[in-house]
């Protein structure tokens, strides 16, 4: 992690002079100005700064999220107007799953792109839990899981999902759970004392990395889980499977670039996702 950029403790000035507020420094000093004057300066600057360096990040993900909808757009209308077209068992934890999780990403971004990428990370747990807890209701739709999410209960993610995975193996899922809840939680790695972003382009990097990596579950949920054969059978008599072909070929290229440059547990992780899962009943 990378050292607060704090005038007051972690810099020496030489001249005596107020700084630029944009920059996102607190200095705790009355003369540069005050915490909210610092806070909406930084962050407009630094949407300006980081959208144009993590120019192709930013594009990549508002691609895939449109496109993830507008092929959602073809099959929701079948799922809530057509009486013959099969849903999903799990579709009452699904659906809203994958929707949270599409204004829940473009949110982790739009924060990430302000220089607030410890707030961004919350909303990424999030994303993670959501993923995990829908993929599980699918695998088992009668499961103690199942119901407690239905119901509105609290769902103890490591008992009640992780250690119920019987395959693939679930390591990369745990490391995962681990990394992310070290920025969720009140710890030496979570928030941020500024918003200053001359020094963490490595906490910008990792967040781009995760929602693109949540981004390619997300649409795997949507494609795989929630489009039954019933739905993508009723999908192309009525409202043409070739509409459908440009966004699906455009989501796949998108997500081989974006692989091409994972590290392999980033790699390992999504084909674990992927995968077919069996999981304990009990």
């Amino acid at each position: 992690m990378m050292q607060p950029l704090n005038l007051a403790v972690g810099e020496t000035r030489t001249d005596r002079g107020p700084i630029d507020q944009s920059r996102g420094i607190l200095t705790y000093r009355h003369f540069d100005g005050s915490l909210t004057d610092t806070y909406y300066s930084s962050i407009k600057s630094n949407k300006k700064i980081i959208s144009e360096r993590y120019a192709r990040d930013c594009s990549l993900v508002d691609a895939a999220l449109d496109l993830q909808y507008n092929v959602a757009c073809e099959f929701f209308y079948l799922i809530d107007h057509d009486p013959y077209a099969e849903i999903s068992e799990a579709n009452h934890v699904l659906r809203p799953c994958f929707q949270n999780n599409l204004v829940a990403l473009l949110s982790a971004k739009i924060n990430t792109e302000m220089g607030l990428y410890s707030i961004a990370r919350p909303t990424l747990r999030m994303i993670f839990e959501s993923l995990m807890i829908s993929k599980f209701c699918s695998a088992n739709h009668e499961s103690e899981t199942y119901d407690k999410w239905i119901d509105g209960k609290v769902v103890y993610f490591t008992n009640g999902v992780i250690k119920k995975i019987k395959k693939p193996n679930s390591g990369q899922f745990s490391e995962f759970w681990s990394l992310i809840s070290e920025f969720t939680h009140s710890s030496i790695y979570a928030m941020q004392p500024d918003t200053c972003i001359e020094r963490v382009n490595n906490e910008i990097d990792l967040n781009f990395l995760l929602i693109h990596m949540l981004s390619e579950c997300n649409y795997h949920l949507l494609n795989s889980h929630l489009f039954t054969p019933s739905l993508k059978y009723y999908q192309s008599r009525s409202r043409g499977a070739e509409k459908l072909q440009p966004w699906r070929k455009e989501l796949t290229a998108i997500y081989s670039e974006l692989k091409k440059q994972y590290n392999k547990p980033a790699k390992q992780f999504i084909r674990d996702f992927k995968s077919t899962w069996e999981v304990k009943n009990a």
